[in-house]
């Protein structure tokens, strides 16, 4: 099956964005989430929320509150996809071998830590390092053990029970080198920073945040962590989104409104950020995107994988095709804010 086609148009300056955002934000019954890549633009977005909405402003150069990627429903393969294909996107990514172990590692460590065998610690992106380190076997068996019996295990437990054991045992300097190529995307992303980010101790909820219908303005600090950072770090949050949404359809806090996801300062205008917003589509978000620079047209690929494993997760808990998705706000006269309709997934 062809993969379907998304249509972002742009608005002609941020300020028609701005607007959109407060009118959005007016709705009490929509959760409304901003992802900017510059301090101006976050803060600018922030000020039109209005009083009385709870409102998180994260800021990933200084965090006063985090955003944990290995949490987000109960599906533990989907978390660590989306964490493979964000980390895919910093400098050095796109080896298909070093992203399977990256998903199997976090796939692992979510599963562990949900059933306390990391020693009572939080699962981390660190907890996937280790385990791709040559020297922590103890680690990996312990981690192996809590998958055995898990659905849905099969392949972390056989990677990292059978298949890195052997090959570390017949060729202990080639794995060695390999093991390297996935640590160092790790590296790459957890610049203190980003680190302190990731496992703050007050995370945002995004599941909370749908089904609260709060305001969430998420600032990726291009600048400040560099273009492939933040790149990654607005992958994750949309993926995030996506996920939080498609869970919350047809639950009783959708009844009304809906989610909007803006995207300012050019992100939407990045290869790998584009399919995101696609698949956020689909999923039931209504996506507003805000280049910086020019007016355009952009397309993108929604990732039909993605859609079809919310499709089978949402039929194997009894819902079906009369899942209500969020309607589009009205446009205002004299703004060109651009957004897409959400596409009916349960459509084949």
């Amino acid at each position: 099956m062809p993969p379907r086609l998304f249509t972002f148009p742009a608005p002609r300056t941020l300020r028609d964005a701005l607007r959109s955002v407060a009118r959005a934000a007016r709705d009490r019954d929509r959760a409304v989430v901003v992802v900017a890549a510059r301090p101006a633009t976050a803060i600018a977005a922030l000020s039109r929320v209005p009083r009385g909405r709870v409102a998180h402003h994260l800021d990933v150069a200084r965090p006063e509150v985090g955003l944990d990627p290995l949490t987000g429903g109960d599906d533990a393969a989907a978390i660590a996809r989306r964490v493979a294909v964000a980390l895919g996107e910093v400098e050095g990514g796109g080896d298909a071998t070093a992203e399977r172990w990256l998903r199997d590692a976090t796939h692992a460590v979510v599963v562990a830590g949900r059933r306390g065998a990391l020693g009572g610690e939080r699962a981390t992106l660190w907890h996937a390092y280790r385990l791709l380190i040559p020297s922590e076997a103890a680690l990996r068996d312990r981690v192996v053990a809590a998958l055995l019996g898990e659905a849905g295990c099969a392949g972390p437990a056989r990677f990292l029970g059978q298949e890195l054991p052997a090959a570390l045992r017949d060729h202990p300097t080639v794995t060695s080198a390999r093991l390297d190529v996935p640590r160092t995307l790790l590296l790459r992303l957890l610049i203190p920073a980003v680190d302190q980010t990731l496992r703050h101790p007050r995370p945002v909820s995004l599941d909370r945040v749908v089904e609260a219908r709060e305001a969430l303005v998420v600032d990726v600090a291009r600048e400040a962590v560099g273009p492939d950072r933040a790149r990654a770090i607005a992958r994750m949050t949309i993926d995030a989104l996506a996920d939080a949404a498609w869970r919350c359809i047809g639950c009783p806090a959708l009844a009304t409104g809906g989610v909007t996801l803006v995207v300012a300062d050019g992100l939407a205008a990045d290869d790998a950020v584009a399919p995101a917003l696609a698949t956020a589509a689909a999923c039931g978000v209504e996506v507003a995107v805000v280049p910086a620079v020019r007016a355009g047209m952009r397309e993108a690929t929604v990732d039909e994988a993605v859609v079809r494993h919310h499709v089978a997760a949402q039929r194997a808990r009894g819902g079906g095709p009369a899942a209500r998705l969020p309607e589009p706000l009205p446009d205002e006269p004299g703004n060109s804010w651009g957004r897409t309709a959400p596409l009916d997934p349960w459509s084949e």
